[in-house]
This record gives C-alpha cells, sequence and structure tokens, in this order.
C-alpha cells in the first residue's frame, strides 16, 4: 500500500511489445565500412522489389561502399541487405548488434541499423548511461526512464527507417560483451522493472534524463522549443548530497569569435563586454547581453551559448557571469540540460534509501507509474487493484 500511495501503478497496451523491435542507428552517413561475421545469415536485395532478394551464408564479412547514388556489398550495387551473425564486429573491432539492417539514408550514405528487442536494448543503455557500479534502485529508475523514453522516440520515428540515435542525440547504446558481474546486476534491474513505464494520458512520456540538475531541474519548453514537459523540481538531493561546481573563463575575443560563427553576423564590431540576462524559474540563464563597440548590443538564449561554446565546457546554463580585464568568468554549478531524472540526484536518493518509485515521483511529479499489458493488445490503462 504504501508504494501505491506514492506512485499509483496503472496497467495499458503497447501494440505489438511482446514482439517488440527497437530500431537504433549504430553508425549513419557511412561512406566505407568493413564488417566481419561469424556464422552469418545474409538477405542481400538488389532492388526495392521484394523479389529481387537473395539469402545466402557468409562467414567472413563485407566490405560496403557508397558511390554516388550507388551503395555496394562486396562490390555488388544493391539496395539493402540484412545480417543476422552470432557476431558482428566494423573494422574499429566495436561489437555491433548480432541483426543489423543496412540501408541508404536520405543523402545517398550508409546507415546501419540494429534490430534488438526492447528489453536486449535496455542492456546497451543501462551501464552507458548510469555506472553500473551505483546504487540498484537508482539504476531501476533510470532503466523505467530509458525505456519509456525508448518507446515514446519508436511511435515519434515511425516513418523513419530507425527509432533511436546509438548516441548522446537520444540515449547511449553500446552492445555489450561477455557476463560480467556488473551486467549480471543490470540483468537483474531490467528483469525487476520490466514493462515498466513512466504515462500521462495514457501515453508513454518523453522521459528525458541527465547527468546532475544543480539543485533545479528544468523544464524542456526552456530547454528545446515546443517541447512538452513536466513541472520543475527543487532537488536537495543533488545539491546537498553531490554538489557540482564549475567555472571556466574565456576572452572577450574568444566569445566574440563565438557567437560570429554561431549566429553568422560577422559584421559586427569588437566584443566589449558580457552580462548575464534574465534568470528562469529554475534559476537557469535564459539570455546573455553581448555589447560590441559602436554601442551595438546583441542577446543571445542561454541554451544556444552554451551550445556553441560546448556541452562539455559550459557544463549547465545555471551560472553567473564576471567580467574583469578583456576576460568573462563562468561559475557554474549542475551538468547537463536540466530536464527529467537527475541522475545524481537519483543515487543519492538511493542512497538514502528510497525506492525506484519514490525517486521517479521525485523527477516526473505529473507522471504515472505503469505496467504496458502484454496479454491484451486491446486494453487501456486500468488502475492496478
Amino acid at each position: 500500500m504504501r508504494i501505491l500511495s506514492l506512485f499509483l501503478i496503472t496497467f495499458f497496451s503497447y501494440q505489438g511489445l511482446r514482439a517488440e523491435l527497437i530500431r537504433v542507428r549504430v553508425a549513419k552517413d557511412v561512406q566505407h565500412e568493413y564488417l566481419r561475421f561469424d556464422q552469418a545469415r545474409v538477405q542481400i536485395c538488389y532492388s526495392a522489389s521484394p523479389n529481387s532478394c537473395i539469402h545466402e551464408n557468409q562467414i567472413d564479412g563485407a566490405e560496403l561502399k557508397t558511390i554516388g547514388e550507388n551503395i555496394f556489398y562486396n562490390g555488388k550495387a544493391i539496395d539493402r541487405a540484412f545480417v543476422t551473425a552470432t557476431k558482428i564486429l566494423n573494422k574499429q573491432g566495436d561489437l555491433l548488434p548480432s541483426s543489423i539492417s543496412i540501408l541508404k539514408n536520405r543523402r545517398s550514405q550508409l546507415d546501419i541499423i540494429g534490430n534488438l528487442d526492447l528489453e536486449r536494448y535496455l542492456q546497451g543503455v543501462l551501464p552507458s548511461e548510469m555506472p553500473a557500479s551505483w546504487p540498484l534502485e537508482s539504476l531501476k529508475a533510470q532503466a523505467v526512464a530509458s525505456r519509456t523514453y525508448v518507446l515514446f522516440q519508436k511511435q515519434s520515428n515511425r516513418h523513419l527507417h530507425f527509432d533511436v540515435e546509438s548516441s548522446i542525440m537520444d540515449q547511449v547504446y553500446k552492445t555489450q560483451k561477455a557476463s560480467t558481474p556488473w551486467s549480471r546486476k543490470i540483468a537483474k534491474v531490467i528483469k525487476e522493472t520490466e514493462s515498466m513505464v513512466l504515462s500521462q494520458g495514457g501515453k508513454a512520456i518523453k522521459a528525458y534524463f541527465h547527468s546532475h540538475c544543480g539543485g533545479h531541474t528544468e523544464m524542456a519548453a526552456n530547454v528545446w522549443t515546443g517541447a512538452a514537459g513536466f513541472n520543475t523540481v527543487k532537488d536537495p538531493y543533488c545539491a546537498k548530497h553531490t554538489p557540482l561546481k564549475w567555472k571556466l573563463s574565456k576572452s572577450l575575443k574568444d566569445l566574440e569569435w563565438a557567437y560570429k560563427k554561431f549566429s553568422g553576423d560577422t559584421e559586427i564590431g569588437s566584443l566589449i563586454n558580457v552580462q548575464k540576462g534574465s534568470k528562469n524559474l529554475s534559476g537557469r540563464v535564459e539570455t546573455l547581453f553581448l555589447f560590441f563597440e559602436n554601442g551595438q548590443i546583441r542577446k543571445w538564449e542561454g541554451v544556444d551559448f552554451r551550445k556553441a561554446i560546448g556541452f562539455s565546457k559550459i557544463k549547465s546554463t545555471r551560472f553567473q557571469v564576471l567580467s574583469k580585464n578583456q576576460q568573462v568568468e563562468f561559475s557554474g554549478s549542475g551538468y547537463g540540460h536540466g530536464v527529467g531524472l537527475c541522475q545524481h540526484g537519483a543515487k543519492s536518493m538511493a542512497k538514502l534509501g528510497k525506492s525506484y518509485n519514490e525517486i521517479l515521483k521525485h523527477y516526473y511529479p505529473n507522471s504515472h507509474l505503469a505496467r504496458i499489458d502484454t496479454k491484451d493488445p486491446t486494453a487501456g490503462y486500468a488502475l492496478k487493484r
């Protein structure tokens, strides 16, 4: 009863979850690649027609090339190819999913798409996004957030030939190698949260997460124009138990160059001062004001400024600004966009004995914890009694 009072658990259907396939783009815009196979079964299609496809066994590998608008598989022009093998490695020796699609994208270059079931996909995401050494309940919260995020993206990207990127553009995915104590812990986390997602209005939410909120989470719309989000929350857990402070000093000349490159406003003169503008409710900088010679002033959005300077340098938009002697010092707290789950805060909550239900309720206060009903694909949400 205690858990239900914290976070009502509902059931909802997700069409076809029992055989849910996640299409993760593990390589994009490939011009030349060599793949090595172990015990591979390959389907090669020479045109868009299904009748043009042949099946064959291959034991070595394949050289992939793009020349003009054509793609080549071992020197033969093809439309697409599908490979299933016990092991697939790229030329760098990185392990790829055991089932891949080789497709031409809109730029007439190759995309390599890994095809995995949902829970196996999470086995490659969870240790890539949160250290496996962290407390169990924080890992469970991350597993639910990651599962929810990919299901949202799958629905949103159904018109594309992939659901998610394997990079920070969505969530990081890396194919896991041989079993280790950490991988067994990850498997336990995924099993104990199996089918659990976050929902609003009967649908999976876009469950954003980030490294460290610096003491207050952010609204999605403040980071991505038009994005739907969640209420911001004060977060004493990351601020008090795992504080993250950072500083960066930049010359006015460096900032001038960065602004001109980002904006294309190259005719403006020299930058002579930088001041912080407005802050939003979460304490993050919405705008900076740049003062140029001849009295010219430009406004720079905080999120655009961070992107231009570098996400790893301006770690968040929660910062102060001090200009002195041709230098500007930025001193801030937190790391990441600040939306949704704060990973360091989740770690602290778990160390304090909080359950993953409590962690999720804290960071996604308007959402409900739900379990996907795989038995009845037509069922809607129903409160678990």
